[in-house]
């Protein structure tokens, strides 16, 4: 039986974020990860696989300037926050990610599923703009 792979994304702008994105990308995986301990006591593993077609998706939307989910689940994706100015560390920026997604609805019920692999894949572009992509499954 096939599982089912969902896809959520989203972007917000930071400023003075870590120019290590492999770093934000670990902690985005840690806080899902402590989510998913704290309310389903299951946890997440960070599959690189997944990550990988993040990071593929999440560049095609920077590319297209455009949250496109179409490929997956034949719908557009949202914008979960835009802001400027945020001046924090990658682990607080994971927290927010985290945070928005929570305060989704449509993503929130992707997040509280029997999930047991998440892949994460951001990109930063030039101006600030951090694009976060996460897939489950």
């Amino acid at each position: 039986m096939k599982q089912t792979l969902f896809f959520i994304a989203l972007f917000i702008c930071g400023q003075c974020l870590s120019q290590n994105i492999s770093s934000l990308e670990k902690e985005v995986y840690n806080v899902v990860n402590k989510y998913k301990l704290k309310t389903t006591k299951s946890s997440v593993i960070l599959d690189s696989a997944l990550s990988s077609g993040s990071e593929e998706h999440t560049e095609f939307m920077v590319e297209t300037q455009s949250l496109e989910h179409a490929e997956y689940i034949n719908s557009k994706g949202e914008i979960i926050q835009k802001t400027s100015n945020i001046n924090c560390t990658d682990t607080q920026v994971a927290e927010k990610i985290l945070t928005n997604f929570l305060n989704s609805p449509s993503h929130k019920e992707i997040l509280d599923m029997n999930i047991r692999k998440i892949g994460v894949g951001i990109v930063t572009e030039d101006s600030g703009y951090v694009w976060v992509t996460i897939r489950v499954r």
